[in-house]
């Protein structure tokens, strides 16, 4: 679950502080529309986080279960780890989505 969620999320991130780091050029003459080009970059990177990563994690939530059951055949671990998946899903989404907000400070100091 880690590997797919925080890959994915990485490169979002990645991608997202390429380009703010991109248009907040110390050089730029016309400093609002940079903003106004980061703000946009920031906005299409959350709804990215929020349209490809909640899905995959909900799936993770949906399907933890079944799988574990698959792989050891008992009913009270494929339990507890449904529900541990549920509580590190929630981690994982609120740690990609702040990320993805906090790219600008971690860039522009």
């Amino acid at each position: 679950m880690k590997i797919t969620s925080e890959e994915l999320s990485s490169a979002i991130i990645d991608a997202l502080s390429a380009f703010v780091q991109a248009s907040v050029d110390k050089t730029s003459i016309d400093t609002n529309k940079s903003n106004y080009v980061v703000g946009q970059y920031i906005q299409l990177a959350f709804l990215l986080q929020v349209l490809l990563n909640v899905p995959l994690l909900v799936s993770w939530v949906l399907f933890m279960e079944p799988f574990v059951i698959w792989l050891v055949a008992d009913p009270i671990i494929a339990n507890l780890a449904s529900e541990y998946t549920a509580i590190v899903v929630f981690g994982y989404i609120v740690q990609a989505l702040s990320r993805t907000i906090t790219v600008v400070f971690h860039i522009c100091g």
